[in-house]
């Protein structure tokens, strides 16, 4: 039970990010990011990246910001 909760909360966390990158920054989101995302399990690093797009004004800063951790 426990996994599957986990695997709903990484599923949930990637779909808000692709979504805010959308909206905010780039659309469609380039493959680049979208194989960072799709390769990462770790929900607290998804939120980090998640916030980061939110206060963050261009795809570049983006990148940058996921490629430090």
């Amino acid at each position: 039970l426990k996994r599957g909760e986990d695997r709903g909360i990484v599923l949930k966390a990637r779909q808000d990010l692709w979504k805010v990158i959308r909206r905010r920054l780039i659309d469609p989101v380039p493959e680049d990011l979208l194989l960072a995302i799709e390769g990462t399990n770790d929900p607290s690093v998804l939120e980090k990246w998640f916030d980061a797009a939110l206060e963050l004004s261009d795809v570049g800063e983006l990148r940058k910001a996921m490629k430090s951790g």
